[in-house]
């Protein structure tokens, strides 16, 4: 049922996906207990289609719940709980509470460092992450500094033409706009382009990291 209804999500039937969350939460806190990490993992999933769909008050209220049950059934440090503060990090940065997603940031980052590796691809999402969050902070060097090092990581495991590849130059194009840098936004723009038209084709859309 979670599988099916990530599919929906992909395809947009956020309608049709919520019924098989909810399913399979019930099922998993019947079968396997309300602490277990599948139980949690259900909840994180309905959190993520909540954050989806904009209903924030609804996603944060599952997605506490399902950290909690993250932290109490693998641990503060597990790769799990760090993805469950990560969402929780994309509600507060919705509602403009940059404060509390850069701390939560902050802390998801730590434990996929630990757990992975600084150098490892996931890891570089998170710090794309926070560097989205310390641009709205007004932390333009450090930011930048952020973006660029997702980058490097990601060139380093991924390749220079991976998908991931060309979200990180888009997004450090918009940041040289905003700062008036139109033609280093420009050329990054350009390598964006040939990398996606190259790996995925001219009239496919990519998708960011989860």
């Amino acid at each position: 049922m979670n599988g099916l209804a990530l599919l929906y999500v992909h395809q947009g039937r956020y309608e049709e996906a919520e019924p098989l969350y909810v399913r399979a939460f019930t099922l998993s806190e019947k079968e396997l207990g309300a602490d277990h990490p599948n139980t949690a993992m259900s909840l994180n999933n309905l959190a993520a289609l909540y954050i989806r769909q904009g209903r924030y008050g609804e996603a944060e209220q599952w997605c506490k719940q399902g950290l909690d049950l993250f932290e109490k059934g693998l641990g503060a440090d597990h790769p799990n709980t760090a993805m469950g503060l990560n969402n929780l990090v994309e509600i507060y940065k919705f509602q403009e509470k940059y404060e509390e997603a850069e701390l939560l940031l902050k802390r998801a980052l730590a434990i996929q460092e630990k757990a992975l590796g600084a150098g490892s691809p996931n890891t570089a999402t998170f710090l794309s992450n926070l560097a989205e969050i310390s641009d709205h902070q007004g932390k333009q060097g450090e930011a930048e500094l952020l973006m660029k090092q997702a980058l490097a990581i990601w060139e380093r495991t991924l390749g220079t033409n991976h998908p991931h590849m060309a979200l990180g130059l888009d997004n450090l194009a918009t940041f040289y706009d905003h700062q008036g840098k139109e033609e280093e936004a420009e050329q990054l723009r350009l390598r964006a382009l040939t990398i996606c038209e190259k790996a995925l084709g001219q009239t496919i859309p990519i998708q960011r990291p989860a």
